[in-house]
């Protein structure tokens, strides 16, 4: 017997996560919703409390040219770390440094060296998930078709 899940009438329920990709399908908050949503049981997701952190990441950035990464959810860089990786195999790596700008704010400076696929991992010990994000390389003006 189907059990209907709490949603107002007609709409779909939905579980928020803090979840990015990668960490979303392997994350293990997210695998616990879905076991406890198969078993029957009320759990609608991990907490949402104060913590998560955000990212935004530009999707194409030219090589060379310095691009910047924002973190929101904290002005607080203590403990924050932010890894840029190649993913091409070469073993190409580089850490950001956070600095803060401006309320609930954290910007990151960083360029690549060349074109290419590369990994944006940020870690922060008040976080309940590690984020992840994509960012190609490519030659500059290849974004907008020039």
């Amino acid at each position: 017997m189907a059990r209907a899940f709490p949603a107002p009438y007609g709409e779909a329920a939905s579980v928020p996560l803090a979840l990015q990709h990668g960490t979303l399908a392997s994350g293990k908050a997210a695998r616990q919703a879905v076991v406890d949503f198969l078993l029957e049981e009320d759990q609608l997701g991990p907490d949402q409390a104060d913590g998560a952190l955000g990212l935004q990441v530009p999707d194409y950035v030219p090589p060379g040219a310095e691009w910047q990464v924002e973190i929101t959810g904290t002005d607080d860089s203590s403990g924050v770390e932010c890894t840029l990786a190649a993913l091409d195999g070469d073993g190409w790596s580089r850490d950001g440094s956070p600095y803060a700008d401006g309320d609930d704010l954290l910007r990151v400076d960083l360029r690549v060296p060349r074109p290419g696929l590369y990994q944006l991992t940020v870690t922060a010990p008040y976080s309940p998930t590690t984020l992840t994000q994509l960012v190609f390389a490519g030659p500059d003006g290849a974004a907008d078709g020039g």
